[in-house]
């Protein structure tokens, strides 16, 4: 599992999905199904660095400009919903979050929380076994092609 194998599992669940969210989640949850425990390791790996790196207070403050307020939850199942668009809308997003408005309603369900979970629930399924307890010792996954993907520190009370 690379970054290009990543996002192709989030981009082919959400053409397959057509627009319905948890059926998307399901089928992410149905191709991690099919790899092996390793892939399905780094696949969750990689998606806590994009999910980590998205952690912006130009993205939070963008998004609170369109909904008024966005708490860290709902600011962390954006996230999620983000990177369940695939790799073009990340990309464009991070780069310019001012022009969230532009991808999404702002009266619209922007908010996928089941993603977060999806690499835990197949390993769980599979092993018995939580998925945290191995990820817990591992190292962060070295995102590469995102340097310009700087991270911006958030202080409570910030947003």
């Amino acid at each position: 599992m690379d970054q290009m194998q990543f996002w192709q599992v989030i981009e082919q669940a959400k053409r397959d999905s057509q627009g319905d969210d948890q059926r998307q989640v399901q089928l992410v949850e149905e191709a991690l199904q099919q790899l092996s425990l390793e892939e399905i390791e780094t696949f969750e790996r990689i998606y806590e660095a994009f999910h980590g790196r998205s952690y912006s207070k130009r993205l939070w403050e963008a998004i609170s400009t369109l909904s008024g307020f966005v708490s860290d939850d709902s600011f962390h199942y954006f996230r999620a919903w983000l990177i369940g668009q695939g790799e073009g809308l990340f990309r464009e997003v991070m780069q310019f979050p001012g022009r969230v408005s532009e991808f999404i309603d702002a009266g619209g369900d922007w908010w996928l929380e089941e993603l977060n979970y999806a690499a835990y629930e197949v390993y769980e399924r599979l092993t018995g076994q939580h998925l945290w307890q191995v990820l817990k010792t591992a190292e962060p996954y070295p995102l590469t092609g995102y340097d310009w993907l700087q991270l911006d520190t958030i202080e409570r009370g910030d947003i």
